[in-house]
């Protein structure tokens, strides 16, 4: 059986680093074959990645925070790679925050369609081609 390392995240209450849990997960019985951490090899990749602060706040998607050092900026990246979504959290904060339009910015409409159902206030647009960029923008300028 393999699980990958987000699924060991998401369902063991711990706080340990992943090669104890491996190591206990061994010593119980259970085969385990390797254990690899996106986070790490994402992190490694983005330290020769060059960042800049951002001139808007942008909330990430592990944090619901916003960062502004390109340090603490590539750290949040990497903790993506293995970490959960925390789309809820993240209208709720747009909302309190005072944003009242989100974009999707994309081939797809699911984030539109919860945005809309999150937070009821928050006007939610799919831009998914020129017409629907455009239409975006009108919103934006009523």
């Amino acid at each position: 059986m393999k699980f990958t390392f987000s699924w060991l995240k998401d369902h063991l209450d711990s706080q340990a680093p992943i090669d104890q849990i491996a190591a206990t997960l061994s010593a119980i019985g259970l085969d385990v074959e390797g254990v690899d951490n996106p986070a790490e090899k994402l992190a490694a990749y983005l330290s020769d990645v060059a960042v800049s602060a951002p001139c808007i706040p942008v909330v990430n998607n592990v944090d619901v925070a916003v960062e502004r050092e390109p340090q603490r900026i590539r750290q949040a990246l990497a903790r993506q790679a293995s970490s959960p979504v925390r789309w809820v959290e993240i209208v709720r904060r747009f909302a309190a925050d005072g944003i009242s339009l989100v974009a999707e910015c994309g081939p797809g409409k699911v984030l539109a369609g919860l945005t809309r159902r999150i937070e009821d206030g928050l006007q939610s647009h799919a831009l998914t081609d020129p017409l629907s960029l455009q239409q975006a923008l009108l919103a934006l300028k009523s």
